[in-house]
C-alpha cells in the first residue's frame, strides 16, 4: 500500500462491507511496530514502542446502534476486557468507526464542546467505556468547520454525523 503497512482483521469476501477492520502504520514507523493481533472481526490491537513510550493502538469497528443490545453489550465488553489486559503499563488510543454519537458538553471531561447535538445508545456505551477507562474523546475538544468536524455525511438525504472518533488517556501515565 505504497508508504504504508496494512494490518487487517478480515472476513470473508462474501461478508466484506459488514465487518472488517484495519490500521495503516507508515512504513518508517513500521519498525516501531513489535507486535499486532486480531482480537476479532472487529477489533484489532497494535503494540509499538516511539522513543521509550509504549503505545497500543486499538483499529475498531463499532456494532450498528441498530444491533441487538446483547451483540452490543458483548462489542463494548470485548474491547474493555482488551483495554484491561493492556492495563496501565503503555498508553492506549482507540481510533476508528465506532458508529456512536456521543454529543457534545461544556462540563464534561469525556466529551467536549464542538460536537453534535445528537446522543445515542452506542454513544452512552463509549462514554462509559471512557469514564472507567480515564479517556477522552478528542473529536470535541478542538472546534472545527463543519467541513472538517462531521466524518459520516449522506448529501441526498442531508444527513451528517461525527462517527469516527479519536480517543486517548485524560492524563499520560
Amino acid at each position: 500500500m505504497g508508504q504504508y503497512d496494512h494490518f487487517y482483521s478480515g472476513v470473508s469476501k462474501d461478508r466484506r462491507a459488514q465487518l472488517g477492520v484495519s490500521v495503516l502504520i507508515k512504513r518508517n514507523l513500521r519498525k516501531h511496530v513489535h507486535s499486532w493481533e486480531a482480537i476479532s472481526e472487529r477489533i484489532i490491537k497494535i503494540n509499538m514502542t516511539v522513543r521509550e513510550n509504549r503505545i497500543t493502538i486499538f483499529g475498531v469497528y463499532c456494532i450498528d446502534d441498530d444491533s441487538l443490545v446483547n451483540v452490543k453489550d458483548k462489542f463494548f465488553e470485548d474491547l474493555n476486557n482488551e483495554i484491561t489486559k493492556v492495563g496501565k503499563i503503555r498508553e492506549i488510543i482507540i481510533l476508528g468507526d465506532l458508529n456512536c454519537r456521543v454529543g457534545k458538553s461544556t462540563d464534561s471531561q469525556v466529551v467536549g464542546p464542538y460536537g453534535e447535538d445528537t446522543k445515542n445508545d452506542n454513544g452512552n456505551r463509549l462514554i462509559a467505556l471512557c469514564v472507567q477507562n480515564d479517556f477522552k474523546i478528542m473529536n470535541g475538544f478542538y472546534q472545527h468547520r463543519d467541513i472538517h468536524k462531521y466524518t459520516w455525511i449522506q448529501n441526498t438525504r442531508g444527513l451528517r454525523s461525527i462517527i469516527d472518533y479519536n480517543i486517548i488517556k485524560k492524563t499520560p501515565n
